[in-house]
């Protein structure tokens, strides 16, 4: 199970002995709605393809992904599963007579298809 700081339950679930941090990860990504998080101990940051069990307690923070813009565009890491496959495109919408043109971006994740 999974808590705040102040102590209330945040989450549960059940994990079959295999399971990773990756899977612990994915689950509260889901359960807990952040879009990417790590995973710390005493000893530091550690690896998300370590098994569950070899952890009795562990702390997880949200991690502020950055590099978006006030369009909430993803240019170098999408902010839902932080992967770095993007691509992304300039769409004109408008050009006046003058030249001046307008238009907005588009981003799409390559790993898990965020637009």
């Amino acid at each position: 199970s999974c808590q705040t700081l102040s102590g209330e339950k945040a989450m549960s679930s059940k994990f079959s002995a295999e399971a990773t941090l990756a899977d612990l990860e994915s689950e509260m990504k889901s359960k807990l709605s952040w879009l990417q998080l790590e995973f710390v101990c005493e000893n530091g940051t550690v690896d998300k393809s370590e098994p569950l069990k070899a952890y009795n307690t562990l702390s997880a923070k949200e991690v502020t992904i950055s590099g978006g813009d006030n369009f909430k565009i993803d240019r170098t890491t999408c902010r839902r599963c932080g992967g770095n496959d993007i691509w992304r495109q300039r769409f004109t919408e408008w050009c006046q007579m003058n030249g001046d043109a307008g238009g907005h971006w588009k981003s799409t994740c390559r790993t898990c298809g965020l637009h």
